[in-house]
């Protein structure tokens, strides 16, 4: 496993931690945490936190694919050291994760 394929695996591992995480934070007054279909609550922090998510896997997306593409077309790989560079930064939070690796801090060499 290469290290953009380790790390788009470690981002999407802990963005779907974060995401179970997110029904968490509910209002206290919120009768939808463990009941079916609570999609329909209107509780600002877990709609707030699966949007970011949202972002964060999207931007994730668009940065494995430029890589992907830059390495079948076999161009010059500037674009793809700035997606690796933002799917870094996209990590840095989760540093003191024990799936964390030295080498995915910002500015590290990955090819």
């Amino acid at each position: 496993m290469n290290d953009v394929t380790a790390l788009a695996a470690f981002l999407q591992s802990r963005w779907r931690k974060e995401c179970r995480d997110a029904e968490h934070f509910h209002e206290p007054s919120c009768t939808a945490p463990g009941q079916s279909g609570h999609r329909s609550c209107r509780c600002p922090c877990p709609a707030r936190l699966h949007h970011q998510l949202r972002i964060n896997q999207r931007i994730l997306r668009d940065c494995t694919q430029r890589i992907d593409h830059e390495r079948r077309s076999g161009s010059w790989p500037l674009d793809s050291a700035a997606a690796f560079q933002t799917m870094q930064a996209l990590a840095l939070p989760y540093e003191l994760d024990p799936g964390w690796q030295d080498a995915w801090y910002p500015g590290e060499p990955w090819l």
